[in-house]
This record gives structure tokens, C-alpha cells and sequence, in this order.
């Protein structure tokens, strides 16, 4: 099984299908989501939601279908959702998802400025 997130159906959300395309797959999210990512085990997925929740799913699956359950919230985070272009993580959870190291903005201050110097090779002493 492999998880992903997509917004085939108008709005960013969670699915679950088998490795190899057989035209069934099965929605984990609950109201939207993205960054999916299984617990070591394979039995839980986990999830970002759009108002940066971190949510878990129990999923019980097989080598064709899933049994998907109910959408609970682990915490809340101020992460937020990427754009869905970036492939990449707010999150990454421990082996066993009792803990996560999860990537949050620090401050709204702009970010220092970038000073390009050209021609820098003509500035050194010979």
C-alpha cells in the first residue's frame, strides 16, 4: 500500500492505494490533508491538515484493500500545509509515533538580506 495526497477531487486530500494500480484507493482525511506518512509499523498513517493539525488514521490493510478508520487529532502545530508543489515534510514522526520532530516557522521578522558580490576575484590581492 502506498499513501499520498492529491486534489482529484477539488480539494487536497489523503488516499491510501495498493503499490501496484488496480483503480481502488480509499480517502484517509477527514476534511483535506497532505504530507502523509506511515508509522514503522504500517498500521497508522499520519497526516497534516489544513489548519495544521497533526492527525493520526488507523489503516488495516492488505496486499489489495484497506480498512480506513476515523480521523483523530495528535496536536496541534503551527505548521501549515505546504502548496502542494513542494515534495516535502513539516514532520517526520519517531518509529512507534509517540513523538515527532515537526519543522515550524520561527517569528514573522523578514529574513536578513542577501549581498551578492561580483567580480570578487578582481578585489584579491595577487
Amino acid at each position: 500500500m502506498m499513501a499520498y495526497y492529491s486534489d482529484e477531487s477539488g480539494k487536497i486530500e489523503v488516499y491510501v492505494q495498493p503499490f501496484l494500480p488496480s483503480g481502488e484507493k480509499w480517502k484517509v482525511s477527514a476534511n483535506g490533508g497532505q504530507q502523509p506518512r506511515w508509522r514503522s509499523d504500517g498500521k497508522e498513517i499520519y497526516y497534516l491538515a489544513a489548519n495544521g493539525d497533526l492527525m493520526a488514521v488507523e489503516v488495516e490493510r492488505n496486499s489489495e484493500e484497506a480498512v480506513v478508520g476515523d480521523s483523530r487529532v495528535l496536536f496541534k502545530t503551527a505548521a501549515r500545509p505546504l502548496d502542494g508543489k513542494a515534495p516535502s515534510f513539516s514532520y517526520v514522526p519517531d518509529t512507534d509515533g509517540q513523538r515527532f520532530l515537526v519543522n515550524l516557522p520561527v517569528g514573522e521578522s523578514k529574513p536578513p538580506p542577501i549581498t551578492i558580490v561580483l567580480n570578487w576575484q578582481d578585489q584579491l590581492e595577487n
